[in-house]
This record gives C-alpha cells, structure tokens and sequence, in this order.
C-alpha cells in the first residue's frame, strides 16, 4: 500500500525564495526596498496558496501507484499533485456535464477535410454562418493537395455545440473530427456576465432532479 500526500505546490517554498532575495546581501543598499516589496509579495502569494489548497492523504494498491506514477512521468507533470488535480478536473467536468447537459461551455472542434469534395467547404461555412452565436473563431491550415485542417472554438449550451459539432464530422468528406468540452460556471461580477471553469459538481439534489 501507498501513500499519496498532497499540499501545497513544491514551487511555493516561501523559506527558500526568502533565502534566494536576501542571498549575498550584506548591506543595506538603494535595492533593499526593492528586496522588501519582493519579500512581502512572496509571503502574500505563499499565504494565499496555503489558504486556497487543501492537503489530501490517500492511500492506494502498490500497482496503482506505480501506474500512476508511470502516467505522471508519461505526460511530463512535475509531481503526483498536478497530476490528481487534472483527474479530478477531468472527472468533476464530466459528472457535471451530465448533471447539466444544457450548462454552458467552451470546447473546440478540429477536424480534417478534402476540400476537392464538392461544394464542402461552402457547406462548413454556411454552418458556421448559421450557428455564429456559438462559433468563436476558426483556424484553417492547408495539409497538402487535397486536405485540410480547421479548428472551431465554440462558447454556449453544451448541448447545442455537441449538435453543432455532430453536425460538422457527420458531413460527407468531413473525418478525424474531434470535440473537446470544457464545462463552465457563469460568475456576476463588474455588471455582466463571467464564465469561468466549473471545478466543482452539482449539488446532490440538484444532479437528482435532472436525472
């Protein structure tokens, strides 16, 4: 059995930054004011990390931490906290997705396209033209003779751009095509509007009464 603790981010080392500023300082200097306003924006910084992160203890099967252990160094994270954090922000986001098919989001959509294929990229357009409150942005890029490459970024009900997107890779020329939602909570703030990542699910009764 392993232990996996998690805390505060390793970069958050208020000692050891405090020691790197102050580091060959011998003498009060024209820069210690500096060095100071430094010193106090690392504490605050250190401050509001301890005051927005919770440490978790768990304990997990030798062969499950090595696997995940083996996923971490996979995909380059720096250490085994960033990498539980994506898995809960993965996880979270598809519980509430589910609970609130309807919520808003931000997704792309990228997919390839022959643009030989008659009429098609007329069609894509007109898509889009026609379902312009949600399409952001398009990047399109040439791959070669024959194909292409676009990227739709997409903002609105989560159902309509999954409508909108079936709609795009269902067209005949149309492959590789791939949707990535990322579900959203709107915030009031400055009179308008905000949306912002939705880091946490919905309450229990709430994700009943929508079942």
């Amino acid at each position: 059995m392993t232990r996996f603790v998690g805390g505060v981010h390793p970069r958050f080392d208020l000692h050891r930054d405090l020691h790197q500023l102050s580091k060959g300082a011998k003498e009060p200097t024209s820069a210690d004011a500096g060095r100071a306003l430094a010193a106090d924006t690392l504490s605050l910084r250190y401050q509001a990390a301890r005051s927005t992160t919770k440490r978790l203890t768990i304990s997990v099967d030798d062969h499950l931490a090595d696997a995940f252990d083996a996923l971490v160094r996979t995909r380059g994270y720096d250490n085994r906290s960033e990498a539980f954090r994506d898995l809960l922000r993965h996880d979270i986001g598809q519980l509430r997705m589910r609970a609130e098919p309807t919520g808003p989001c931000v997704a792309t959509l990228s997919y390839l396209y022959n643009h030989h294929q008659r009429q098609l990229a007329m069609r894509l357009t007109d898509l889009q033209h026609a379902h312009h409150e949600l399409t952001v942005a398009t990047t399109h890029a040439h791959l070669d003779h024959d194909h292409c490459i676009e990227t739709v970024i997409l903002k609105g009900p989560s159902d309509q751009v999954r409508a909108f997107a079936q709609a795009v890779m269902a067209e005949p020329g149309v492959s590789h095509g791939q949707l990535h939602v990322v579900p959203m909570s709107v915030h009031r703030a400055h009179g308008h509007d905000h949306l912002h990542p939705s880091t946490s699910p919905l309450p229990a009764n709430r994700s009943r009464q929508r079942r």
